[in-house]
Parts: C-alpha cells; structure tokens; sequence
C-alpha cells in the first residue's frame, strides 16, 4: 500500500528482526499490526516502522503495547513520523500476569483512524501506439546495430529530423538519474536516520573519481550530489580514508588514507549545518594509514590498524597501534593499553557494543 509503512521488532542483535503481521479489521477505524515474542522475554525490545507515513490518518501516530491473548495489555508507548522507533527495556517493568506462558505474549501496534489507500488508474492503450510501445520495450537499450537490430528509415524532411531529435532529448531527461560513479575504497557515514554521506573513492582505470561526494536520502532512495553544497577546502581525492560522524558537534571527521603513492594523516571536518570543510592542523603525532577502522567514543576518535608506506624497496606494513584524536584540543595520543594486543590487521570491519570496540 502506497504511503504506508512496515513495522518491525528486534529481540535479539545476532536475529534478524520481525516484521509485525496485519490482523483483520475489527473496525473500520482501527488497523493492527502483531507479532509473537520469544520465551522467556528479552531485556530488551526495539520496535520500529520502515517506509511512508504519509498514508496514515491524522498525525500519523501509532501505539505499541504487549498483550496476551484473552489477558490485558501493557501500553509502551507510541511510534510517530518524527520518532520512528521505542527501545524499551524490560527488567522490572513488564506485568507479571502476561510473561505466565510460553507462545502467548505479542507486541501490538495499532492505528487509530481510516488509513488513506492510494488507487492508480491505468490508462488502456490500444492500436499502433500500444504495439509500437510493445516492440519497443522489447530493445535491448544497449544492443548494438547488428543482426536482428531495428532498421532506422532515413528522413529528408528537417521536421521529422528535428521530432526525432526532441524525442530523443526528453527520453534522455526522463531516464537519466543522478547516482555515483563506481568506486571502491570510499567511505559512507550516516548523518542522520535518513540521510548518508559519501566521501571519495577510486573508480574505472585506477582513476580518481571526479564526483568525490554524494548525499542519499534513505527514505526516498535518491542521490543527490553533495560537493556543490559544501564550502572551504575539500579533502583531496583519496581512498582507504575513514569518515564518521559526531552527532553533539553535527561534524564529520575524515582520516587519513591514500593517492597512489601519496599517504595522508591529516583530519578534516565538515560542519554539517553549515555544509564548511576545516583542514585541522592538530598536534601530536599519527603515521599515514589507510584501510584503519574509526571510533567515535566520548567525543574522541578511536584509529586502530591500517596499511602504513615503508621507504623502497620495502612493502608497505601493517599496523596494530591505537591512536586517538581529540577534536576539543586538536591533539594526537597514544593510550598506555594492557592485555595482548590484535595482530596488525587491514580492511576490516569494526564495531562498538557495550563500550566495546
């Protein structure tokens, strides 16, 4: 249904989540959503709705709640267009009477109000414009003019030259959309819950891409370009790079990385309400990496591993050092650290559960 989202609850991060079942309408006026939970329950529950919301009646708000079938309900809150998700904790606040048997408990989200269904009216096309519509969905966009190819008449008359030229434009227009040119080694950093950034990137021929920086829109699946809206020094183009973002400051710290033989360990930031790159002459010292991880914890980055350059003819080396970078005072430190450290390691993935990284 156009303009309507889906709704989902995570019990568990190694799972993946649930997608609520729609019941049958007992009202005209009410729509709901459920789906079962595991036994025992878990300590914690996040119950999120993925897609439009412009199909639901008035403000668009949903309410979650636990319920066992024939037994009451405990409320849990309630879903909106500006808050999308509840992480609701268990321990000590669920009632007793409802976690009694296995199978039974459900968490229910229910909208209040006729939900707007959207109908699209197609229009029959019939004769010579729907066959000739036919044969041409049937071309291959990209084939070639050989065997089997549609012949093209030739024309004298500059009129039908010039309609051919004009349909030719306006297919153009409509089909092309702005995406990025194929890269690897950028970096993607997500700003918001519908919005990510992505920065730099090596594309065809080992060539640099030329369009460094995209904005995507999650919510409506479309790239738009981003260096255009930035102002101040840019980044020069790299790969290998790291990008995160700090959601108290708004500002997205780009690290290290490399350019052929040329490696970086310089730190810019860009300021995300006011779109303004800052080269950050910071203190300390930090060898050039490239493929590291980036950790943003307590306001402060977190670089570990990395490919570092050797002078000729030695290969490049692996690092397994720590390094942080405090934005506040713009200075590099190396933590005294205790225990075993990884083995030097490159282009891996990292994460942080618990004030684990």
């Amino acid at each position: 249904m156009e303009g309507f989202p889906e709704f989902y609850v995570l019990c568990d991060p190694l799972v993946p989540p649930v997608r609520l079942s729609r019941l049958p309408s007992v009202s005209q006026d009410t729509t709901q959503f459920s789906a079962l939970l595991p036994f025992p329950l878990p300590s914690q529950l996040l119950m999120f709705g993925l897609g439009n919301w412009s199909g639901l009646p008035g403000e668009g708000r949903v309410e979650v709640k636990l319920e066992r079938s024939g037994a009451k309900e405990q409320k849990l809150g309630m879903l909106t267009p500006e808050f999308r998700c509840i992480l609701w904790e268990c321990g000590g606040q669920v009632d007793e009477s409802l976690v009694l048997h296995e199978g039974e408990l459900q968490v229910s989200m229910v909208i209040q109000g006729k939900v707007k269904a959207k109908v699209f009216h197609v229009k029959q096309e019939r004769g010579k414009r729907k066959r000739l519509k036919e044969e041409e969905e049937n071309i291959c966009p990209n084939a070639g003019r050989g065997k089997g190819s549609p012949i093209q008449h030739k024309t004298n008359s500059p009129k039908g030259v010039a309609q051919a030229k004009t349909s030719a434009l306006s297919k153009k227009s409509v089909t092309t959309t702005a995406v990025p040119s194929a890269r690897w080694g950028q970096a993607l950093c997500p700003v918001d819950y519908q919005t990510v950034i992505l920065i730099g990137g090596q594309g065809a021929r080992m060539q640099f891409c030329k369009d460094s920086m995209w904005k995507l829109n999650t919510e409506m699946n479309l790239w738009s370009p981003a260096e255009a809206i930035t102002d101040g020094p840019s980044p020069e183009a790299r790969t290998g790079h790291t990008a995160i973002f700090d959601p108290d400051s708004s500002r997205i710290y780009v690290f290290g990385g490399s350019k052929n033989r040329k490696w970086f360990n310089d730190v810019h930031i860009l300021d995300t309400k006011t779109w303004r790159w800052r080269n950050v002459e910071a203190q300390g010292k930090v060898p050039p990496l490239s493929y590291h991880s980036c950790s943003l914890f307590r306001g402060e980055l977190f670089v570990f591993g990395g490919v570092f350059p050797r002078p000729n003819p030695e290969p490049d080396g692996c690092s397994n050092s720590l390094y942080i970078f405090d934005p506040q005072h713009e200075i590099w430190y190396q933590p005294i650290v205790l225990g075993k450290m990884p083995t030097p390691r490159s282009g891996y993935v990292r994460g942080m559960p618990n004030f684990y990284i």
